[in-house]
């Protein structure tokens, strides 16, 4: 819709306008009409129209002085000069401001509806390059903030060798010479976690006197990396930090923010060796929840062999729940550059055949590339590993986040938290947010069994290993897997083990 003022003092010229305007054009609305020049200054401010029909001579200010005071309001506004007066000396002045269009009083009904239809596919066109150039920019701004997410991704988790600050600054247009990466974590409830992604985003580029750019967020943690133009000491990183934390606090209420920081360093390459170190600095600031933001904890000495299981253990939990971040915290731990690169290559090539191992049987099957034996060093051990780590967690991750799959892996950890329980097909299925019959399907169809045969064995391999135990009674084991009645849960164990629970005891401790 093209809307139009009409301007002229004489009223029966308004008129005449108004009726041609709309006995013979579409799409035309008239939004306003002046008989003086001031009052079309006023009237345009108002109804900000498209065009206005402009007389040249009228009392007080004339056309020509308006349309300078409306095209200094709104540019935008395209004029149609009519006059009386045929002098080239009008028709110079009004070009000066930008019009084209001059028509002379008493003009035609077809001269008037041209030359409206010339301005209209003139507006029409500039409007539509505009919309093509707004979409355009959105597109755009679309693919850089991709670009910039992958971009992270790839840098920290050591992917990209051969770049420099220089050609970051090229591809992203901004120069940078250093940089360091921030992992904030996000102590919330589920429902609130997106909400949390977005005010940290605005928090994080409303607070960065330098570029910066923020990456994915996964299980609840964010990268960062920041940009500057010289390598920083920690005090002020700190500082910038602690700013981003409070300003964050400050905006939600419901969530607490933990940032871990990574050194600074001069080198791409080196950002994924801050990316490590701040992933090892939030896990440290999560283990004891004393300060929300701050640098990793000194390098202790290597864990005791009786501390190695539990890391083992952390770390395999870590490569379940697709945790790159706490993965790469728990591997060095496990692989210690103060060991023998011997012992080291054979505890990681052991650790890879677990996780593999584990991963089968909650139906994941990943085929491993490459092993560990032709690295020379620790060091290129460590290298190695975290390219092998990070394709297989993500692999997990992505595995876990496909429907189906992570609906399984869902209901499996919901089996084996309440085997204890009395547990039903239909509770599970409500728990995994499927139906009872789709849940039921898809669960024999991908893992090969039904969910009641599942259930038998979970609740049978613990009973195995509670018969272990001479002080507990065989009453109480039944109670203690799920089981209300002795001589069924007997008869199910039989049947599952091809003893009896007390034959199976005999047999287990002679």
């Amino acid at each position: 819709m093209l809307k139009i003022v009409i301007v002229d003092d004489e009223m029966l010229e308004r008129k005449a306008l108004q009726k041609i305007i709309q006995d013979h054009l579409e799409q035309i609305s008239i939004v306003g009409e002046a008989a003086n020049g001031r009052i079309a200054i006023e009237v345009a401010e108002e109804t900000k129209p498209d065009l206005i029909l402009m007389d040249i001579k009228m009392p007080g200010i004339d056309g020509v002085e308006a349309v300078k005071q409306i095209r200094s309001i709104d540019p935008n506004i395209r004029f149609i000069m009519i006059s009386a007066y045929d002098t080239f000396e009008y028709a110079k002045e009004v070009m000066r401001q930008g019009v084209k269009e001059y028509l002379l009083k008493p003009s035609s009904k077809q001269d008037l509806i041209a030359a409206i239809e010339r301005v209209r596919a003139e507006i029409m066109a500039e409007k539509s390059s505009n919309q093509e150039i707004v979409k355009l920019k959105q597109q755009f701004d679309k693919a850089l903030t991709l670009a910039q997410t992958k971009w992270v991704a790839s840098l920290l988790y050591d992917q990209i060798q051969n770049i420099q600050f220089e050609d970051w600054s090229e591809l992203l247009g901004f120069h940078v010479h250093a940089g360091y990466a921030v992992i904030f974590h996000f102590h919330a409830p589920e429902n609130v976690i997106d909400s949390c992604y977005s005010t940290l985003k605005m928090v994080v580029k409303e607070k960065a006197n330098r570029e910066v750019i923020v990456g994915n967020m996964e299980n609840g943690q964010v990268p960062v990396l920041f940009f500057t133009k010289e390598t920083m000491e920690k005090d002020r990183m700190q500082l910038h930090i602690r700013t981003i934390v409070h300003v964050f606090q400050h905006h939600v209420k419901k969530a607490t923010l933990y940032a871990g920081i990574g050194h600074s360093y001069p080198s791409v390459q080196d950002l994924s060796k801050s990316f490590h170190e701040a992933a090892i600095a939030v896990h440290a600031l999560l283990a004891n929840k004393k300060q929300q933001y701050g640098f990793a904890p000194k390098q202790a000495n290597p864990p005791l062999e009786a501390e190695t299981s539990q890391i083992e253990k952390q770390l395999m939990e870590s490569i379940r729940q697709g945790d790159l971040t706490q993965a790469l915290y728990y591997f060095p731990q496990f692989v210690n550059n103060q060991r023998e690169l011997e012992d080291n290559v054979k505890r990681a090539e052991e650790m890879f055949i677990l996780a593999a191992h584990m991963l089968k049987e909650l139906g994941i099957d990943y085929q491993r590339k490459g092993t560990f034996h032709d690295c020379q060093t620790n060091e290129a051990l460590w290298q190695e590993a975290k390219l092998q780590l990070t394709r297989l967690v993500q692999f997990v991750h992505s595995w876990r986040n496909s429907h189906s799959k992570g609906v399984l892996v869902k209901a499996k950890e919901y089996i084996d938290a309440h085997y204890q329980d009395v547990l039903t097909l239909e509770e599970v299925a409500e728990y995994s947010e499927l139906s009872p019959y789709y849940f039921s399907k898809i669960f024999k169809e991908r893992l090969g069994i039904s969910f009641i045969d599942y259930l038998t064995e979970v609740r049978i391999d613990h009973a195995k290993r509670a018969l272990l135990n001479p002080k507990k009674s065989l009453k109480e084991i039944c109670y203690l897997v799920g089981y209300k009645d002795p001589n069924y849960f007997s008869r199910v164990f039989k049947k599952q083990a091809g003893l009896s629970p007390s034959e199976y005891r005999k047999r287990a401790m002679p």
